[in-house]
């Protein structure tokens, strides 16, 4: 079986190109540093395993995403609202409709999607206070061809 994680990225990350808050864009990122402008996501880790509809005849793989949201308030006070609303309308882009998954191309097909996430996590910084969330994405993916 080929590895589906490159699809999956691919299509969470096109599925969340369009994500605004507060009508600003929030953009998504594979890798970050510590100068990068919040709020944004990113790719915080993957991990594929072997999908329980398995067999002789049929391929498929658990595929795990975690995406992390990451605001900042630039005060010593303030809250994690605009985290946990970004990951809420981020969800609302990644699931699945009654007409379509997220698109994974010719090889790939979704078969289903579940969501996870942690409570926010609240850490004080030089500049203020920075949120940060995780939300998991846990899919099965079966090859086509």
């Amino acid at each position: 079986m080929k590895d589906p994680t490159k699809e999956v990225i691919k299509a969470c990350m096109d599925a969340l190109a369009t994500l605004e808050y507060d009508g600003v864009s929030v953009p998504v990122y594979e890798t970050v540093t510590a100068k990068t402008s919040k709020p944004y996501i990113f790719l915080e880790s993957t991990n594929t395993v072997k999908g329980f509809s398995e067999n002789k005849d049929s391929f498929s793989r658990q595929v795990f995403v975690d995406w992390q949201i990451v605001t900042e308030v630039i005060s010593d006070t303030g809250n994690s609202t605009d985290c946990l609303q970004i990951a809420n309308n981020a969800q609302e882009l990644l699931k699945p409709t009654k007409k379509d998954v997220l698109d994974l191309g010719a090889e790939f097909k979704m078969i289903t999607l579940i969501f996870s996430n942690t409570p926010h996590v609240k850490e004080i910084t030089e500049n203020g206070i920075q949120f940060r969330k995780t939300i998991t994405l846990q899919s099965e993916v079966q090859q086509l061809n």
